[in-house]
């Protein structure tokens, strides 16, 4: 290893990763653009002819045991996409959607996307195994009771 160059820690690579992970599943619909290095609020940008997709990243360890840990994950994630939604928002296109995007190790993706235009929130969920349809049903049965 050359003097004075440090490999990236592990968080980093994972988290960096994951943002690949992001871009690939936008790549579909967007060109998807990734704000390394720019410490914006977002860690991915999918552009569309008629909207526009700002990601923001996180990632959870741990699971919720119960349908009510469960809930209070998704209302604490829609709270926190409104809340970067509000701190960003003279920065923000009318087109655009406002996402955060959670990791949930060993399960996949929660999906929280806040449409500025019409001021309505979409949950989706994206699972990697099939442990995960126990999981993705709880987050059906949350979305349907509201």
């Amino acid at each position: 290893m050359m003097k004075g160059m440090d490999m990236p820690n592990r968080n980093y690579i994972r988290g960096r990763n994951k943002e690949y992970e992001a871009m690939r599943y936008l790549n579909t619909m967007y060109l998807a653009l990734r704000t390394a290095g720019s410490h914006s609020p977002f860690d991915v940008v999918g552009l569309g002819k008629n909207n526009v997709m700002l990601v923001q990243l996180k990632r959870r360890k741990d699971m919720p045991k119960s349908y009510k840990g469960w809930k209070s994950l998704r209302t604490k994630s829609i709270n926190m996409t409104k809340k970067i939604f509000k701190e960003n928002k003279e920065n923000i296109p009318l087109n655009a959607w406002v996402c955060l995007w959670t990791w949930l190790d060993y399960v996949g993706w929660l999906q929280i996307n806040y449409c500025v235009a019409e001021d309505r929130t979409v949950v989706r969920y994206i699972g990697k195994s099939k442990q995960c349809e126990r999981y993705e049903n709880t987050i059906k049965q949350l979305s349907e009771s509201e």
